[in-house]
């Protein structure tokens, strides 16, 4: 398990749930920006998809009306927004 109290990436974290019910997790770790789905057929994360290489910093994810997931997050000293394509 990762001891998030220790590490640089504790803060970079971000929920969100679907209009369908699915739940939205992005975290960000020293290899990207990462994205994954609560299954609940198996009651566990399905596997994180990478939507971005480098270290991201204060991560957002927001849902629209129209159930599409966008992510914002800093990278490089840059503002980056991600339109995440649902699989």
């Amino acid at each position: 398990m990762h001891d998030f109290t220790t590490s640089s990436q504790r803060d970079n974290i971000a929920l969100a749930v679907h209009p369908n019910g699915t739940l939205y997790f992005a975290h960000g770790d020293a290899n990207g920006l990462k994205v994954q789905t609560f299954n609940n057929s198996t009651q566990n994360w399905n596997p994180a998809v990478t939507v971005q290489t480098g270290v991201p910093d204060k991560i957002t994810l927001r849902i629209s009306e129209e159930g599409i997931p966008y992510i914002a997050t800093v990278t490089d000293a840059k503002l980056k927004v991600f339109k995440y394509d649902v699989p």
